[in-house]
C-alpha cells in the first residue's frame, strides 16, 4: 500500500482516540510507522501470492496447450480403427454390388 491509504487509515486511527490523551507526535509517528509494517507486510504476502497464482496459471495453460498434440497414442489408435474398415470395406462393396443388382432384377420381374 501506498503512504496516502497508510496516512489515511492513521487519521481515523486517531479519531477514535479519547481528547484527554492529547496525542503527541511521537504518538503519530509511532502509529504510523506500524501502519506502514503491517501494509507492507500484507502487500509482500499479496505479492507472494500473486506470483504463486501466475505460476500455477502458466502451468495450467501448459497443461491444456498440450492436449492439443496429436500423440503416436492417437496415431496408433486411428491406425487400429481403420484397420478393420480397410479389411471388410472390399467385401462390402461386393455385398452392396449384388445387392442393388438383385433389386434391379427384382423390380423388372415386377413389372412384367
Amino acid at each position: 500500500m501506498n503512504s496516502i491509504r497508510a496516512t489515511g487509515t492513521l487519521h481515523k486511527i486517531i479519531q477514535f482516540i479519547p481528547p484527554k490523551m492529547n496525542p503527541n507526535k511521537s504518538l503519530i509517528v509511532n502509529l504510523n510507522k506500524e501502519i506502514k509494517n503491517v501494509c507492507d507486510y500484507f502487500e509482500k504476502g499479496l505479492s507472494r501470492m500473486k506470483k504463486w497464482w501466475n505460476r500455477e496459471k502458466n502451468r495450467t495453460r501448459k497443461g491444456k496447450r498440450s492436449n492439443n498434440d496429436y500423440t503416436f497414442l492417437d496415431f496408433i489408435v486411428d491406425v487400429l480403427f481403420m484397420i478393420p474398415e480397410l479389411l471388410f470395406l472390399p467385401f462390402r462393396l461386393v455385398f452392396w454390388l449384388f445387392r442393388g443388382v438383385g433389386r434391379m432384377f427384382g423390380n423388372l420381374f415386377d413389372l412384367l
